[in-house]
């Protein structure tokens, strides 16, 4: 999965919990904090979301969906996890890249399958039996 977002857009955030052998685990009581760009995450108050809870899709894989303000900022932004698996509490501190500034991208002339293309042509061309399109 791609952790790249432009600001005003939603990204999908995925976690997998795993125990101290490395199996995938249901863990238990999963949720998340949210901290943007060059926010403090030691200190709980500068998180944008908290008590964000994950949707479990199996194997040990909890999601969560957040729609980055349309103003960002952009950077590196902090998705912390937590989670409950016999005996322990998991934490981990994941990274996700926002893009909130303008940006310039190459652009190609590729046609696809199932491009519709309209193309107009100037009175006066022929068909190539001789006779005059319409």
């Amino acid at each position: 999965m791609d952790r790249e977002v432009r600001a005003g857009q939603t990204i999908t955030l995925r976690a997998r919990f795993q125990d101290d052998l490395g199996e995938n685990v249901q863990a238990s009581n999963v949720w998340l904090r949210i901290f943007p760009a060059e926010a403090d995450t030691d200190d709980p108050s500068q998180a944008i979301l908290s008590s964000g809870n994950a949707t479990y899709f199996g194997d040990g894989v909890f999601e969560y969906s957040y729609a980055v303000p349309g103003i960002g900022p952009d950077g590196a932004w902090y998705d912390q996890w937590y989670g409950d698996i016999p005996s322990q509490q998991l934490f981990a501190e994941l990274t996700f890249e926002v893009g909130a500034s303008g940006v310039v991208q190459s652009f190609t002339n590729q046609l696809y399958p199932n491009n519709i293309v309209e193309i107009t042509l100037n009175s006066g061309i022929m068909a190539t039996d001789g006779g005059y399109l319409t």
